[in-house]
């Protein structure tokens, strides 16, 4: 058998990943030991071998023997490589661990602007500061062991010619139990009570989801409800069939919406518009300022006019100081749709709202009820 060459390729760098080109006669099974300063390093056996920041200042070579059946096995060594200092070290930016410690829900590792650019990162998840077994990619999901305990990540990032570098991240909250079956309830009544319809399945499974592991509170769901196209288009279509008797034209519905959405106008000031409004007061109350009043008497307070108040806000609404958008304005938190409160359900802000959870809703009739 005639012996082949050995070569080694790759940069003489610290960190770096040598490997062997080989030129030996077909059928020659090869073996592989890498040396350093001509001496065995253990366990080194394969076609490839990466140096250590240890190795800097030393020879590297490899042993490469070649064997044939009926044949006496050769070995040849590669010309000798001297390792030279690393191209620099990695420096470890951020490290966070993305989602929350629940059992059965996905963290991710996070590292963050680690530099150079192009590292290869491991992972190493721990609990109490301990490995865990196996847990060694970059997303880990609690399990049942976990409960009560604080976890961790380890990551080391590498890079050839580079010497690597380890953090570990700061520790989470104890591992905690998915409350999400006791938010149903919660969930359907908040749907019924903003909507006027039952949740999905799906949206159950979400919502509870979200609120059963802590990564939405009570309030935030209700102020994303309260914001919802769904919400604010019921409220908006409402009013419409309230006061106008019809359902909502699309670019109005649309323009409102987003007035209501952007905090331009509160409800109280939307339901205020709609009932001075031309269409109103001409179509379907009477077209007369005793009319329209006695319509804001009936339809907000569902009673007749007393004649002192009747008189009162009839010469209010001929007055240019006033006239029908205030009178309107002000029947409303008479009528118990507080302007503040019709503020909070549209703005999500925290304040006097009341009611089975702490919004304001809109009743059957399209105005808003405590």
């Amino acid at each position: 058998m005639t012996a082949g060459t050995v070569s080694i390729l790759g940069a003489p760098l610290a960190s770096s990943v040598l490997s062997v080109a080989n030129s030996w006669d077909a059928g020659v099974s090869l073996a592989y030991q890498w040396r350093l300063n001509g001496s065995d390093i253990g366990g080194q056996t394969n076609p490839t071998y990466t140096v250590k920041p240890s190795d800097v200042g030393s020879q590297i070579t490899v042993a490469v023997t070649g064997s044939k059946a009926a044949m006496a096995s050769t070995t040849v060594e590669s010309a000798p490589l001297t390792i030279v200092q690393t191209l620099g070290s990695v420096t470890a930016g951020p490290l966070t661990i993305a989602g929350m410690p629940v059992v059965g829900v996905e963290l991710s590792a996070q590292p963050q602007s680690w530099t150079p650019t192009g590292l290869v990162y491991d992972y190493q998840w721990n609990r109490d500061g301990t490995p865990i077994a196996a847990a060694l990619t970059s997303t880990y999901t609690p399990v049942t062991a976990d409960l009560g305990h604080h976890l961790t990540v380890t990551v080391t990032g590498g890079k050839s010619g580079y010497t690597s570098a380890s953090k570990t991240s700061a520790a989470t909250d104890a591992v905690r139990l998915n409350t999400a079956s006791s938010y149903v309830s919660f969930v359907k009544a908040s749907y019924k009570d903003f909507l006027g319809r039952l949740p999905t399945d799906a949206e159950v499974a979400a919502k509870t989801n979200d609120l059963g592991t802590g990564a939405v509170s009570k309030q935030a769901f209700l102020t994303t409800m309260a914001n919802s196209d769904e919400w604010l288009n019921t409220i908006v279509t409402k009013m419409y069939a309230d006061t106008l008797g019809r359902s909502p034209d699309a670019a109005g519905l649309a323009s409102w919406v987003s007035w209501l959405r952007s905090g331009r106008f509160t409800v109280a000031q939307v339901a205020s518009q709609f009932y001075s409004s031309d269409e109103y007061y001409l179509y379907h109350a009477g077209g007369t300022p005793t009319a329209w009043v006695t319509a804001l008497y009936q339809k907000l307070l569902n009673r007749a006019p007393d004649a002192a108040g009747l008189a009162s806000w009839v010469a209010a609404t001929n007055s240019p100081s006033w006239g029908r958008p205030r009178v309107s304005y002000e029947f409303l938190p008479v009528a118990g749709v507080a302007p503040e409160a019709c503020r909070c359900v549209v703005r999500g802000a925290a304040g006097p709202c009341t009611g089975s959870h702490g919004m304001a809703v809109l009743g059957r009739r399209g105005r808003l009820k405590r």
